[in-house]
């Protein structure tokens, strides 16, 4: 047995798997996700931002992917070997990953920039807060504000 046949079996092999996967297999699709796990929270960690590992876990981004391949299987369908499906999810992965810090950093609604420790919104107001004196303040002194 040479290489183009061991490639050309490995290739029937995960065709078959995911035949499987798609006709609702749960063994199958169980080991469809633990093989590539692995690989997409590599993928995940290395793009997501700083600023956003606070906020998001990279298994969120992980099981989004996963969710999108069993709810729309058509794209990893079409690929014909493991490393395909490999390249294909990470890809997937990397898209998640961008989009989420697209909408997290450079949306100015939830820019993640704009954030800052409470404690640092009063320094310089020893004694002082501003959010108590308007509270004090009657309605009419709020709009003449």
């Amino acid at each position: 047995m040479d290489g183009t046949d061991f490639e050309q079996d490995a290739n029937q092999d995960f065709q078959s798997l995911f035949r499987k996967v798609k006709s609702g297999d749960r063994v199958a699709s169980r080991q469809f996700v633990e093989e590539y796990t692995p690989v997409l929270l590599k993928v995940v960690r290395r793009f997501l931002h700083s600023r956003m590992r606070s906020r998001f876990d990279s298994i969120d981004f992980v099981q989004g992917v996963w969710a999108s391949v069993f709810r729309n299987p058509a794209g990893v369908e079409q690929l014909e070997s493991r490393e395909a499906a490999a390249l294909y999810l990470a890809r997937m992965a990397r898209n998640k990953v961008i989009d989420a810090t697209r909408r997290s950093i450079y949306c100015k609604k939830n820019d993640l920039r704009r954030e800052c420790q409470i404690d640092t919104l009063f320094e310089g107001h020893e004694g002082e807060n501003e959010l108590t004196d308007t509270r004090q303040l009657s309605p009419s002194d709020l709009v003449q504000l």
